[in-house]
């Protein structure tokens, strides 16, 4: 994996960071899921095509991102 391929991954995953609360407050509850699946699932798409372990870095980087903000549980990081 190059650097600069993932590169433009991580940033679209930093903008989903910051985008977040603005997200959680369009989509209350269950429809939240949807919403972010629809944002967040084209970027891992992208980073599959890069390498495994580029797909890799992006779950977990979202992953980390649910996270911080409680959505889901420190253990559901590394699944």
């Amino acid at each position: 994996m190059t650097g600069t391929a993932y590169d433009a991954i991580a940033l679209r995953l930093a903008e989903v960071r910051h985008r977040l609360p603005e997200l959680q407050e369009r989509h209350p509850g269950e429809s939240f899921w949807c919403a972010y699946a629809e944002i967040v699932d084209p970027i891992l798409d992208d980073a599959g095509r890069i390498s495994d372990e580029a797909y890799d870095n992006a779950f977990l980087f979202q992953n980390a991102i649910l996270s911080e903000a409680g959505l889901i549980t420190g253990e559901e990081i590394q699944t």
